[in-house]
Formats: C-alpha cells, structure tokens, sequence
C-alpha cells in the first residue's frame, strides 16, 4: 500500500528543522502548507507551498496525505492550537510524530504531538494532543500533561507531576517532582521548579519564583 504523503503545515526554521529530522528517519515530506491569508509564495525551500484550505482538491483526497502541525508556542501556543482544531474540522489526518531516535516507555501520546529525537518518556506518563516535547527532554514516570504545550530542549520533568494546557517550558529546566503547573504559564530557561506553578504566571530562576501575572496572552513575547 503506497504510503500518505506527509505536508508540513508551517514554513518557520522549526518547519524546515523538522523536515529535516522526518526525512533523517526515512519519511518523503511532499510539500509545505500554510494559510491563504499568510501565503507569500508558492515555494519554500525547493518544495511547493499549498494552500491549507486546499488540500483535499489539490491531493486529489483527505485519505492521500498527513500533515504535520509545525506552529510553535506564539502566544502561549494558542496559535497551534485554533490550527489544530481547525485541522480536526476538515477531517485531515493530523501526524504524530515521535522520532525513532526517542525512549518511550507510553502508549498514551495524543494526536498531534511532535516528540523530538533524544527525549525520553518514562512508564505510566499521559501526554495529550498537539504537544511538542523538544530534543533530549525527560519524562520520568507518572506524569500528566495536558494538550498545548511546548517543552524546551533538556528539561527533566520529575515524577508525579501533572501540567495542564498551554505552557512554555524553556530550556534546560528542572521541575521537581510532586509538584503541579497550571495552564497559560511561561517557566524561564534555565528555572529550577521546586513548588508549584500557579496558572497565568512567569517563573523564572533558581529556585524558581513568581515574577508577573500574564494579563493578555495575546501580549506574550517569549
């Protein structure tokens, strides 16, 4: 049976890195996808650019093609997650992506997450959809993380942690174990989570302190 083609929604250095790792591991990215209203060209980086509202007529079929969601942690990854859900109304088929070079030791990762090669992912961990857990990061075990959220290179998660939905975790964090994060939260590169984190919040340092309350999500510049 031929296999879908694969069409990365996105045409960010993160899109591009991405191809980059899915063709190292043996996959065919046919082309790049964005959104009418930001389509500047048709070509990105020698591959074709298609409309995503188009993709159905132009792929001759929602059942020819999977596409890779690539919108990254702009306003606290609400971008990504309006496209997701707008991906799930047209019925295409949302990739998850979890690199052959990663440890994982779950059956349950939801739709749509990208799992970065290096990572690993302990026993008894639950990661909901459209999440991306970047390169090298570790989920010890008995972990719950909600949907939207973007994990940074080398962070170590603890366990017994639960997360809810759309936070940025920066690079390079320790969240200790038995500790919980709410949702709609930015926790600094580099921060040592020894306490829990409050919802709407900035943390950042060693230990990790409150330093402001995110008012306006649309305001976020991480």
């Amino acid at each position: 049976m031929e296999l879908k083609k694969v069409i990365i929604l996105g045409t960010t250095q993160f899109s591009v890195m991405m191809c980059s790792i899915l063709e190292s591991e043996g996959y065919s990215v046919y082309a790049y996808s964005t959104y009418k209203e930001y389509l500047n060209s048709n070509f990105f980086m020698g591959c074709p650019v298609f409309p995503t509202e188009d993709l159905v007529e132009l792929m001759g079929g929602v059942e020819n093609f999977m596409i890779l969601n690539t919108i990254g942690y702009s306003k606290l990854n609400t971008i990504r997650e309006r496209t997701f859900a707008d991906l799930k109304m047209r019925e295409y088929d949302i990739m998850t992506f979890i690199s052959q070079k990663a440890n994982i030791y779950t059956d349950k990762i939801g739709q749509g997450c990208i799992v970065m090669p290096g990572c690993f992912i302990g026993n008894n961990i639950v990661l909901g959809e459209s999440n991306v857990i970047y390169t090298n990061t570790v989920l010890t075990h008995d972990i719950s993380i909600g949907a939207y959220n973007f994990i940074g290179a080398n962070v170590v998660i603890g366990g017994n942690v639960t997360m809810d939905t759309n936070n940025f975790v920066g690079m390079n964090s320790v969240i200790k174990n038995r500790v919980s994060v709410g949702s709609y939260s930015i926790i600094g590169c580099g921060s040592n989570v020894i306490a829990s984190i409050k919802s709407y919040s900035v943390y950042t340092g060693n230990p990790a302190v409150h330093k402001k309350n995110i008012l306006d999500i649309n305001s976020v510049n991480i």
